[in-house]
């Protein structure tokens, strides 16, 4: 009987998706490593053949399980032991003379090595088992935290990309969301205080507060309002948790909002970098706001303005035309230092980009950010591109 194949979308598929996700990461790609063993007793069996009886290859042949232990499977390491033995035992029962009862403690130390990398390799492989298992999980919640974006929210076409300072943790503190309202397409950029995970229970909150508030507030302060509130109802609970870094915490944000027709731009800045605005055939415009507001979480540090708002800044206005992309982004991007900790300037590298499509602009900016640093980022990077396709 052939075993039975678990049925689409039920718990054991994902089982069994994940064990083959699993087994791929622990397996890895090919590369020089894999051939090395090999390499290293080839080149011992010449060193042993064409120089004098002092001079052996016994080292590189010694060497050759514990390089097959640092990469290959338990299987191929034991296959590497074994070949490394036999050509070890068949060089001593080869010699002649006094030096036979010396070659066959080397053989019994040869022997003890090769014991010694079978169980590294054992220890290896359950540690990449248990890494491969976290970069899943991580991933899972990533998806189920940060959703993949829309390709196309009411007129606008959406691209975005994460990159985060730790690739292994796949989610840190940065987030961008975009919901279609009758109000218009809203949209939030934010960064959390902080990076890797720990920061990820306010990036849950955050976007869960912006699901909920982005088709219900009336106007973009309102939509701030909201957020702002949400955070330090989130701060309040970290505080009667016990964390002493509560009150610490802030985001800045960014919100957006762009008019169903797709002609007006609204965007509101509580201590986020400014976006870009790409037109084809024109310099990138910096959206600086006419007055900036304070992060979330600190909005009521600020003095209550005349129109009984604290913190909140005046919402600027942009005219959109055909063609145009909104480009958004975490300080992840501008803070991005290369080995001359010179910072890198998005500005310069939009000036000739053109407006191509989100996906490109998108990956182009990321890439670029990541050649800067040498794929070192200092700080989470999240980009997010959104644009009026022409008519």
């Amino acid at each position: 009987m052939f075993p039975r194949r678990p049925p689409a979308g039920s718990p054991e598929a994902f089982g069994v998706a994940r064990k083959h996700e699993r087994a791929r990461a622990v397996r890895g790609p090919l590369s020089w490593a894999d051939a090395l063993p090999a390499a290293l007793i080839v080149i011992s069996l010449c060193v042993q053949l064409a120089t004098p009886p002092e001079i052996t290859g016994a080292p590189l042949l010694a060497a050759a399980p514990f390089v097959a232990a640092y990469r290959m499977t338990l299987r191929a390491t034991v296959l590497i032991g074994a070949l490394v033995l036999v050509i070890g035992a068949v060089e001593v029962l080869a010699a002649a003379g006094p030096a036979v009862p010396h070659g066959f403690v080397d053989l019994g130390e040869l022997a003890v090595l090769v014991v010694v990398s079978l169980g590294l390799c054992r220890v290896r492989r359950r540690r990449d088992a248990e890494l491969a298992t976290a970069q899943v999980v991580a991933e899972t919640v990533r998806q189920a935290v940060l959703p993949p974006l829309p390709a196309r929210c009411g007129p606008l076409e959406v691209a975005g990309r994460y990159e985060p300072a730790y690739a292994a943790a796949r989610i840190g503190g940065d987030l961008y969301a975009v919901a279609r309202t009758r109000f218009g397409v809203r949209v939030l950029v934010a960064d959390v205080r902080g990076k890797g995970l720990g920061a990820m229970s306010a990036v849950a909150a955050t976007l869960g507060a912006f699901r909920e508030a982005a088709p219900r507030a009336p106007d973009l302060p309102a939509l701030v309002g909201w957020l702002d509130e949400s955070d330090q109802r989130w701060k309040r609970q970290l505080g009667d948790a016990g964390a002493l870094e509560a009150d610490e915490r802030f985001i800045t944000a960014l919100c957006a909002e762009v008019s169903l027709d797709g002609r007006r731009l609204r965007t509101l800045q509580c201590g986020h970098p400014a976006p870009l605005l790409l037109r084809d055939g024109e310099a990138p415009r910096t959206l600086y706001p006419a007055a900036e507001g304070l992060p979330l979480g600190l909005r009521d540090l600020a003095p209550v303005g005349p129109s009984g708002n604290s913190g909140t800044p005046p919402v600027r206005e942009d005219a959109l035309a055909p063609g145009d992309t909104l480009l958004l982004f975490t300080d992840g991007v501008v803070e991005a230092r290369d080995r001359a900790r010179v910072f890198f300037d998005p500005v310069a590298f939009c000036t000739g980009l053109g407006a191509p499509s989100p996906r490109a602009t998108v990956d182009a900016l990321a890439d670029a950010v990541l050649r800067h640093s040498e794929g070192v980022l200092e700080d989470d990077m999240a980009v997010l591109a959104l644009a009026l396709p022409r008519e």
